[in-house]
């Protein structure tokens, strides 16, 4: 591993499990990419229009924005941190907190690239999990913790802005770990998980409303698997089920069946 990834700092007689298929998403262009393609499929996008509420009843859906109301026969509820403001089933269940992540360059002359450095989850037993990428774009690395410090927060309040506890927690760890790939810190920010108490995904119809599905919590790790999150979310809308495994996201698995 040191001579194939010398990015990572290692201890003797640490092991790593390399997946060949592993990557990353690209957030901004995969939305842009998500949202031509629905275009062009017929779908009606609308902006700077925030939903309020939602009404199913036993023929459908009632959906009421800041600037009317619209009819379906099936709703799709993907509100992330704000999924108990239209579920409020999993108001006791689903809890944003705030995450911290931070940007580094390498030393000069280090390749911290994919070719040399692939996104890497790192277990660090009772300090936590950390996660990051190669230098993908200008900032360099990225890096974060999983979960950070597990702080609870109101999605409509602005997060609290980072502060020296957070970088100096990441930054530790890229001394430790990336000294080479991860020479110094560019920038840090903030953004929001909604974390469930089994840390896994919530994706499944609403119990008794099942012209309702509901796609959130993802605690954290959700958006690399967007594509077929999308898929089962699309079965689950238009045909009630779908053939990709599913029983690990439903509510039976995370409440008993139960809505919360």
């Amino acid at each position: 591993m040191k001579r194939r990834f010398p990015a990572f700092a290692l201890e003797d007689g640490e092991i790593g499990l390399l997946d060949p298929q592993g990557g990353y998403v690209r957030p901004e262009a995969a939305i842009m990419g998500y949202l031509r393609l629905a275009a062009e499929d017929g779908a009606v996008l609308h902006f700077g229009e925030r939903v309020v509420a939602i009404e199913p009843d036993d023929t459908g859906v009632t959906v009421i924005s800041t600037t009317g109301r619209y009819r379906a026969r099936k709703v799709v509820v993907a509100t992330g941190a704000w999924i108990a403001e239209l579920v409020p089933q999993l108001k006791a269940n689903a809890q944003p907190i705030r995450q911290v992540v931070a940007w580094y360059q390498p030393k000069d002359g280090f390749v911290a690239e994919p070719q040399r450095m692939p996104c890497f989850l790192r277990d660090e037993g009772d300090e936590g999990s950390y996660f990051g990428f190669p230098a993908i774009g200008i900032d360099g690395v990225k890096i974060g913790r999983h979960a950070h410090f597990r702080e609870p927060i109101d999605p409509e309040v602005p997060n609290p802005p980072v502060n020296e506890t957070d970088t100096e927690l990441l930054d530790s760890f890229a001394r430790k770990r990336l000294p080479d790939a991860a020479s110094y810190r560019v920038r840090a920010t903030t953004c929001r998980y909604t974390m469930l108490p089994s840390e896994d995904f919530l994706i499944d119809t609403l119990p008794g409303q099942a012209n309702v599905v509901v796609s959130s919590a993802c605690s954290g790790h959700g958006f690399k698997f967007t594509s077929v999150v999308g898929e089962i979310l699309a079965d689950l809308a238009l045909q009630g089920g779908s053939a990709l495994p599913t029983a690990l996201f439903s509510f039976e698995k995370h409440f008993g069946g139960q809505s919360a």
